[in-house]
């Protein structure tokens, strides 16, 4: 498990975690609640998930996606 909850994440911060979601093995949850992650982090991490199949990972969403 991995909790960034309200850790100021922006799509920034998105993008890098994406790129670790891509390489993931281990993680089953990670938690983003509290986060200003927009649409092109959002977009980011979905694509990081959906590429990466060998470990399914549970994501608390932050709040709506910001423009």
């Amino acid at each position: 498990q991995l909790h960034l909850r309200e850790n100021r994440i922006f799509n920034q911060g998105a993008q890098a975690i994406a790129g670790a979601l891509r390489e993931n093995s281990t993680l089953q949850q990670l938690d983003l609640r509290g986060n200003d992650i927009g649409v092109e982090g959002a977009q980011a991490i979905a694509a990081a998930l959906r590429e990466n199949s060998s470990q399914p990972v549970r994501v608390r969403p932050w709040s709506r996606p910001q423009q």
